[in-house]
């Protein structure tokens, strides 16, 4: 009987095309992985998945599908590749019912679902009408996932027959479905990332807007061509049908004295008559006193009063927004907003805007009206800038003070002039710590004083700034404990300022006229009442010095809000560089480096764990002068913490977490080692998105190397097998050559 030599080499050829196919998914594979590493758009991955996924396995149909959860797992199919001769699936509208209650926990957990036949599988007649609909009779269904929400699904359908899904089919369907969940979760983070560039771009432009109009307030104009100017600005910059700014009269009825308006309605500015608005009387400024905004997208759903709605008819007006206009801690007046063609959805920064605008407005009519005081009394504010310029001279309060005393004294030609201190550790006792006095008086330095009436009598007026002037103590009814003290220091008349620090009665400047009775003019009130704010100038030297310090932060947040434009610029490009290389030391290198220069810092790290979580700096930049950590010997960190940490305290460094998908893989640090920083949280967030993208190339990187030892272990494999091959079917010739030879001669 014939040897049956055609079993292994059946064997052999069935391994060999098992292999050919393996090998083929993985190239498949490997070729998705660079297409997907080639183009952020999900559309184009998609389409070229969907296409070479149809060809590998010869399926008739394959799909992306997209859920819409807020509308309870309806969807759509996003992306297809159909053979000739049947239907699109493409945007058709797909709602199962039973999905949510049946398949999508299921899903949601990893499930993949491979029907080889819809009729035999035990579905709902429900969910095999829809399958039946887009003509299935097998499907092979992945589900995708970003950051354990389901997002869709990868279907593989076969329309022309029932088909037995091979293990090898769902494994490659699986590995594919894992890089286009890689994909997508890539796709919204950068989508994340061009928002808030867009956003932080807007914000630059209102505030770049807002400065300018700004600028123009403070400019040296008369007060009539800053109201025009503003209200021409924020009409463009709101889009707005008109904005006015309306002044208030002392009774708190008003008139608008500004205005600018689009073509083709009636201006308020000289046409309106006097407005008085009931509310605003009753409550004195109402709710704009408190420095309040008010906003209505639409009068007629607003809840109004039928007498303001038809306030606001007559100004053409059907939505507005307000802001008060103060004059100090006074309301000046409202800049008001009107939308005259429809209603309008006001936004909160259009009512910031508008805020910041009124605020600007007030120091203009504040500073106008100061101004105008000047120029009224300018001989007595030449005397007045004298003594206001020595008392500047010196930061040294003894100096001051005492410059003050003799000055004041000499103008007012008063008998004695002397500040006096409260003691703020005792019940109003003081003692005076500066004077300049006649010889004819005594001196009242160093004396201490304690008027148990003070507090009840006097403390509570002079807080409020009042400034006490006596002609004559014995005609001003005091109580006589109080012209005990002044007899003491033989005052006949007096005038008293207080001294304010941060709001609180910190002392007193006190004129006093011993010889004889004094009516004080009220230029001389006027005039110690400034010495006194002056001299407050000096004692809230620290707060005047923390509001300059304000000024700055806020001056450097907006050069920061320019630099975070620039920053998320400079990160998208970061991470173009990082998409653009799959080998993981050209990644980190480049990634170090930008980091390093993004965020102006001596060095950036990257830093690995092992599985005992010791670890290892596995790349680094730095600056010249510094030693590279990459090649340091291993490390082991007791203690691991998040960024979110108390950054009020400055530190050296800051780490963001790299997650290999839900694995911690290792830190990307920052260092500053020259000198204590205080890491901003615009830096650490940046920080934190070029570590998720780290994350997502090591973890591509990592599929993609796998994908190659497995490319090449089933290359070489494939190799032996067809050698042996070879070997097996050249023997079988030679043992058949010698049969026939031995028979022959036989």
């Amino acid at each position: 009987m014939e040897p049956n030599s055609n079993f292994p080499e059946n064997q052999l050829l069935l391994s060999s095309a098992q292999l050919q196919e393996q090998l083929d998914q993985q190239k498949a594979l490997a070729s998705v992985i660079v297409r997907i590493r080639e183009s952020l758009d999900l559309e184009t991955i998609f389409q070229t998945t969907v296409i070479q996924v149809r060809q590998l396995l010869n399926a008739d149909r394959v799909a992306v599908f997209q859920f819409d959860r807020e509308q309870d797992w309806q969807g759509e199919f996003v992306s297809e590749d159909v053979a000739l001769g049947w239907d699109s699936a493409m945007a058709v509208k797909v709602y199962d019912h039973c999905f949510g209650e049946q398949f999508a926990a299921s899903y949601q957990q990893g499930r993949v679902q491979a029907v080889a036949d819809i009729y035999k599988a035990g579905l709902s007649d429900y969910h095999a009408e829809i399958l039946s609909k887009f003509q299935v009779k097998a499907n092979l269904v992945v589900p995708l996932s970003r950051q354990k929400e389901l997002w869709g699904l990868l279907c593989i359908h076969q329309c022309s027959e029932a088909r037995d899904w091979k293990e090898s089919e769902i494994e490659f369907i699986c590995q594919i479905a894992d890089h286009l969940a890689v994909a997508i979760q890539q796709a919204k983070h950068l989508h994340e990332v061009q928002l808030q560039a867009a956003k932080l771009a807007q914000a630059a432009q209102r505030d770049q807007v807002i400065a300018q109009i700004v600028d123009k307030i403070r400019s040296p104009l008369d007060i009539e061509t800053i109201f025009k100017t503003t209200t021409q600005e924020i009409c463009k910059l709101l889009q707005a049908d008109r904005v006015a700014i309306f002044s208030f009269n002392p009774d708190w009825s008003g008139n608008f004295v500004a205005e600018s308006f689009t073509e083709g309605w009636t201006p308020l500015v000289g046409v309106q008559p006097m407005i008085s608005d009931t509310y605003l009387q009753q409550t004195r400024g109402g709710r704009y006193v408190n420095n309040q905004t008010f906003t209505v997208n639409d009068i007629y759903q607003a809840g109004l009063t039928n007498c303001h709605v038809n306030l606001l008819e007559q100004f053409q007006a059907k939505a507005f927004a307000t802001a008060p206009i103060l004059q100090g801690d006074q309301l000046w007046g409202i800049i008001a907003a009107y939308q005259n063609t429809s209603p309008r959805q006001w936004q909160s920064y259009e009512v910031e805007s508008l805020t910041k605008i009124g605020t600007q407005i007030g120091v203009a009519v504040r500073h106008h009206k100061l101004l105008a005081y000047a120029q009224y009394q300018a001989e007595q504010q030449k005397t007045l800038t004298s003594v206001i310029t020595r008392i500047r001279e010196s930061l040294d309060l003894d100096t001051i003070f005492q410059t003050t005393v003799t000055e004041a004294r000499q103008m007012l030609q008063a008998d004695r002039v002397s500040v006096f201190r409260f003691d703020p550790q005792k019940d109003w006792e003081g003692e005076f710590i500066s004077e300049d006095v006649v010889p004819e008086c005594n001196s009242v330095i160093a004396e201490k004083v304690y008027d148990y009436c003070f507090g009840e009598n006097f403390a509570p007026l002079y807080a409020q700034g009042r400034v006490n002037a006596i002609a004559d103590i014995y005609q001003a009814k005091f109580p006589g404990c109080y012209v005990q003290i002044l007899e003491k220091f033989q005052v006949r008349a007096n005038m008293v300022a207080p001294l304010l620090k941060k709001g609180e009665l910190w002392g007193l400047l006190c004129i006093h006229q011993c010889t004889a009775p004094r009516h004080w003019q009220p230029s001389e009130i006027e005039f110690t009442s400034q010495i006194a704010e002056q001299l407050g100038v000096a004692l809230k030297q620290d707060s005047y010095l923390k509001q300059v310090q304000m000024q700055v932060v806020q001056l450097a947040e907006a050069t920061e809000r320019e630099k975070a434009m620039e920053r998320q610029e400079l990160l998208a490009a970061t991470i173009d560089k990082i998409r653009q290389s799959l080998d993981i030391k050209t990644i980190f290198r480049t990634t170090t480096q930008a980091v390093r220069e993004l965020l102006e810092v001596e060095r950036v790290a990257i830093y690995r764990f092992n599985l005992d979580w010791s670890g290892k700096f596995v790349a680094d930049s730095f600056k010249d002068g510094w030693k590279p950590v990459a090649q340091a010997q291993p490390i082991i960190i007791e203690t691991f913490e998040d960024t979110d940490d108390d950054n009020e305290l400055p530190r050296n460094e800051t780490f963001v977490p790299i997650r290999e998908g839900e694995k911690l893989w290792g830190l990307l640090v920052a260092y500053q080692n020259s000198q204590p920083r205080y890491w901003k949280e615009e830096e650490i967030n940046l920080l934190a998105q070029v570590g998720v993208q780290l994350g997502i190339a090591i973890q591509q990187a990592e599929l993609l190397e796998q994908t190659k030892r497995q490319t090449l272990e089933l290359t070489q494999t494939l190799q032996e097998l067809k050698q042996t091959q070879t070997r097996l079917i050249q023997g079988e010739k030679n043992g058949r050559i010698r049969t026939t030879t031995c028979w022959s001669r036989s």
